[in-house]
């Protein structure tokens, strides 16, 4: 568990699913956050339960908790230890939360984590090019945008451009705040 402000990354759990997939039924947060085809429960639940029961070192999911409730998700994934490279994402989901600077947190958080423990270094993003919002974060998190993916995923009925935004170690300006 990992705790800055009133923010905090933990080990997600097969508890926060049922609250999870009521932000995948969302259409706004589905929209911004890639959720493809709708899914049931059973199925949402199913694609969890293979990563509780599998040991895998190259996909890590965190729940974000604010003030001890949980208001998110954030993954640090594609893992890959050769190239020392892994990619993120990060879902607030519940709305209210929006703008409290929640996910600028637990983006630090994740950085220090995949930096610091995980000791990779880069880490990327892809972002819909309509996803302002998470643009915004990602530069003021300091990652540079490197280029556009053109048509790279069918989402919303239609291709969509994809932005990719990368951050080396050495650019990361957070000070370590976990303790190994």
């Amino acid at each position: 568990m990992f705790t800055t402000k009133n923010v905090t990354l933990r080990p997600l759990q097969e508890s926060d699913i049922e609250q999870m997939y009521s932000w995948e039924l969302d259409m706004e947060i589905s929209r911004m956050s890639g959720v493809g085809r709708k899914r049931t429960y059973a199925q949402f639940q199913n694609s969890y339960e293979s990563y509780f029961s599998k040991s895998t070192d190259s996909l890590v999911l965190f729940a974000i908790e604010f003030d001890n409730k949980l208001v998110g998700r954030a993954e640090l994934g594609l893992i890959d230890r050769f190239h020392q490279r892994g990619a993120f994402g990060i879902v607030i989901g519940e709305k209210e939360m929006w703008g409290k600077k929640i996910g600028s947190a637990a983006l630090t958080l994740l950085l220090d984590y995949a930096f610091h423990i995980e000791n990779l270094q880069r880490i990327y993003a892809e972002v819909y090019d309509f996803n302002t919002r998470s643009q915004r974060l990602l530069e003021a998190a300091g990652f540079t945008y490197e280029g556009k993916l053109r048509q790279h995923e069918f989402h919303n009925g239609k291709m969509q451009d994809m932005l990719v935004y990368g951050i080396l170690k050495e650019e990361f300006s957070g000070e370590s705040v976990i303790v190994k």
